[in-house]
Order: C-alpha cells, then sequence, then structure tokens
C-alpha cells in the first residue's frame, strides 16, 4: 500500500508554468502500473492522498515512481525513483532529475 504523496518545488517547462504533477506507480512483478493520481493544477506543491494497492508486490522487488508534468501535447518526465521494496512502513525523499522532491511512504504486509 502507497500512502500520501507529496511533491515539492517542481518546475517543469515553461509551456507549463505554473507545474502540474501527476504521479504514477509500477511495481517490478511483470511491471504492472498500480494507478495515477489526479492532476493538481498551479501548484509548485502538489499533495495526493492517494492510496495504490499491489497483492502481487514482495519484498526486495522495485518500485518505480514517475512524476510528470502535464500540458497540451507530451508530459514531460520531470523525474523517477527506483526503491527495493522491504516489509512494514518506510516514508523516503527522492530528489527529481528536473528538480523538486518526491516525498512518499509505503507499506508492505507479508
Amino acid at each position: 500500500m502507497f500512502h500520501p504523496i507529496n511533491v515539492l518545488g517542481v518546475t517543469g517547462d515553461k509551456k507549463t508554468w505554473p507545474p502540474v504533477a501527476p504521479f504514477c506507480c509500477w511495481s517490478s512483478s511483470g511491471s504492472t502500473s498500480l494507478g495515477k493520481t489526479t492532476v493538481r493544477r498551479n501548484n509548485r506543491n502538489p499533495w495526493w492522498e492517494d492510496e495504490f494497492s499491489s497483492y502481487a508486490a514482495q519484498v526486495n522487488e522495485v518500485l518505480r515512481l514517475e512524476v510528470h508534468d502535464s500540458d497540451i501535447g507530451f508530459d514531460d518526465l520531470l523525474g523517477s525513483c527506483q526503491r527495493q521494496i522491504r516489509e512494514g512502513t518506510h516514508q523516503h525523499d527522492c530528489f527529481l532529475e528536473e528538480g523538486g522532491t518526491l516525498h512518499y511512504s509505503y507499506t508492505l504486509y507479508t
């Protein structure tokens, strides 16, 4: 289960100012998409309380999170994070390649 998500200081490209940052996540077990958040408009520090569940996730699999801007045309990748998942509840910060920080947490029950 993946818990509240916060992205701070995202910048996007100049055409999408203020930026919008949808969030996606995948599990390495078959590269399954676990979902996508709603778009937050006009917000450099968007916050989501969306939760995503995967009943197939297992210890040591890789969780990949991606942050994209959202505009007419192509939604640019602002950054991605990968983490090997462990049992229990964990919080992490990930610095995005195009600027900004992704804060997220997850819980893996075994």
